[in-house]
């Protein structure tokens, strides 16, 4: 039986641990989002309103929605700098409950942006702004608290007594700490877990399609597996403002291919529900090609029917490959028009199609 674990971005309630962040959450600039054209669909509308993710009723009612569905885990976007934790609201509420769902952690290099919309003249990615600063020392205290907080639940994710455990993303942590830094850190914080009685740490890489790391070198790193997040739309130089989701579709399914075969390592394929960032942006004139994110690229025919025929290419893939597990991102990438949840114009199609395939 497959397992599909599930993206959730943890932004969605007034950051009260951090002064510095916006203290409103990202509804705000869901619910002022305008067209930029014919048939844009915009402001994107949520069926169940627009709910406070840090609330323990939220989270119950989006795990039984998600059980309902056939999905079998959360992977919580999760950050952490230097000791402080951010965003953590939604997944320290989501182990309150008793169910029977799993969940995960995606460790990312860099932090949430501090507000939107993003202002036309500023860096889209302010990167060192929002680094981490990771290093091997940092890495073991992460994976001493993880062990002591979350890897401990009975309903942590792990693959043969290993924590699963994601890391977004390869091609960010190489670029500001190097490839023999950050094999320490995964190797160490292996070793950590060894002697706390955990088998290892299953550590899970994203890469961007294509990668942009060199795959000789991506093995050599340490990771279990590597997998995707959103990475459906074409960002290149070469990419077109507007683009198809069913052409992005069938190319990501030939890098997934390129980059299974290249790395020797497991490739767990990442199912994107769409991608229309331009929300995060704040209001243009009009779209013209050559603009960046967050106001391009936007994914068109994003529907029910191509998202299945995603889902299947990853379905066939795997089990090409000899693996049983896929991601789909996201569960609620609202502002980035990645999301599961019910919306007012499809409903919950996108979820029936996940019950429909999984009950194959």
């Amino acid at each position: 039986m497959v397992k599909v674990g599930v993206y959730y971005y943890p932004g969605w309630h007034r950051q009260e641990s951090r002064s510095e962040y916006n203290s409103d959450s990202e509804w705000d600039i869901v619910r002022d989002a305008k067209t930029y054209f014919d048939g844009h669909y915009q402001p994107r509308i949520p069926l169940l309103g627009c709910v406070d993710d840090s609330k323990i009723s939220t989270i119950e009612k989006q795990t039984d929605i998600a059980l309902s569905y056939g999905i079998d885990a959360f992977i919580f976007d999760w950050y952490w700098k230097k000791g402080t934790k951010y965003f953590e609201s939604s997944v320290k509420s989501f182990m309150k409950l008793d169910t029977k769902m799993e969940f995960a952690l995606m460790y990312s290099w860099k932090l949430p942006r501090k507000s939107f919309p993003i202002g036309l003249t500023e860096p889209a990615d302010p990167k060192d702004d929002r680094w981490v600063e990771a290093n091997t020392k940092d890495f073991l205290n992460i994976m001493e608290y993880c062990s002591e907080n979350y890897f401990n639940k009975k309903n942590y994710w792990t693959v043969d007594g290993k924590p699963y455990f994601v890391m977004y993303f390869i091609e960010g942590f190489v670029y500001k700490i190097g490839q023999d830094r950050l094999s320490d850190m995964i190797r160490e914080g292996d070793s950590y877990l060894k002697k706390k009685g955990y088998n290892g740490l299953y550590a899970v890489g994203v890469v961007s399609n294509p990668p942009t790391v060199s795959n000789q070198y991506i093995k050599d790193l340490g990771f279990d597996a590597l997998t995707g997040y959103n990475f459906l739309a074409d960002f290149t130089r070469e990419g077109k403002l507007f683009q198809d989701y069913s052409s992005l579709a069938n190319r990501r399914k030939i890098e997934w291919e390129v980059i299974h075969s290249r790395s020797k390592l497991p490739y767990i394929p990442s199912i994107s529900a769409g991608w229309d960032a331009t929300p995060r942006g704040e209001r243009v004139e009009r779209l013209t090609e050559g603009m960046v994110f967050p106001w391009a690229p936007i994914v068109l025919n994003t529907n029910p029917e191509n998202f299945g025929k995603h889902i299947n290419q990853g379905l066939d893939f795997i089990k090409k490959t000899g693996q049983d597990t896929i991601h789909i991102c996201a569960w609620n990438e609202w502002s980035e028009g990645a999301y599961l949840e019910p919306d007012l114009k499809c409903g919950y199609q996108f979820l029936e199609k996940i019950r429909e395939i999984k009950s194959q």
